[in-house]
């Protein structure tokens, strides 16, 4: 029986504490656990340790471009941000349009923002599968900030730098959604002291949907080395590993 007051819940895998609430998880499990209004699931075949903030709902279960044939899948090649941004400015008003990119290794500029997603957008942006699409940020803004619904992202890693001050992925307030398909964060770094999330924040009343991602690393300087959630998250089949020595969860 959960009350308002500090109590604990557990299990062979699984040892939670409400309050300053702490998380041990070693093996597969598949544990539901319903705490006043907040929702919490874990589904994993390899779960390691990681760092989450959680205030809704968290569900555990991830120059112009050139068009090139990367085996039997046409791709587009970019060599540099700018013609990254370009790349997705150009098919993010195409609803339904899937830009799949040829294998690249490029760094953010530090003086460089986000790719921004924005706009009535429907999208599928993936790396050409087979290939590696690696992005790190340079300075103290992050990757990717997505402010519309229906954009998945999928096979892509991303790094930022260790003076990142935002998340990996920012995803917007208002209803906003995003999948995320075989992500690997790696090092994703947040030194915000106010605003959690190493790898993602997910703002109030957005939502997100992960599948086979992996959180390597991650880290912030306030609450959510992986995850900042005060949206709904739903991860499948997720991987934590080092994000911190232990998970903490606030729950609203």
């Amino acid at each position: 029986e959960i009350s308002k007051k500090r109590q604990s819940f557990n299990h062979p895998s699984f040892s939670l504490c409400l309050g300053e609430v702490s998380l041990f998880l070693s093996c597969r499990l598949e544990t539901i656990f319903y705490p006043m209004l907040t929702r919490f699931v874990l589904t994993s075949s390899a779960l390691a340790v990681a760092l989450f903030f959680i205030s809704n709902n968290l569900v555990v279960r991830a120059a112009a471009a050139t068009t090139l044939e990367s085996g039997e899948t046409a791709c587009t090649e970019i060599i540099s941000w700018n013609e990254l941004k370009k790349a997705v400015k150009k098919f993010k008003k195409a609803k339904g349009r899937t830009l799949t990119l040829c294998s690249f290794d490029i760094v953010k500029p530090s003086n460089q923002p986000p790719v921004v997603f924005s706009g009535r957008t429907n999208i599928v942006i993936r790396c050409v599968p087979g290939g590696t699409c690696n992005m790190k940020a340079g300075g103290t803004k992050g990757l990717l900030a997505v402010r519309t619904n229906g954009v998945t992202l999928m096979d892509f890693s991303l790094h930022s730098s260790d003076a990142s001050k935002s998340p990996c992925i920012d995803v917007a307030a208002k209803k906003k959604k995003i999948k995320l398909v075989r992500i690997k964060f790696e090092a994703c770094t947040n030194k915000h002291s106010r605003r959690g999330g190493g790898a993602i924040t997910v703002n109030k009343k957005a939502t997100v949907y992960a599948n086979k991602c992996i959180f390597s690393e991650c880290t912030s300087a306030s609450n959510g080395g992986a995850i900042y959630n005060v949206g709904e998250m739903y991860a499948t089949a997720a991987e934590f590993v080092s994000c911190s020595t232990s998970v903490s969860i606030e729950l609203s």
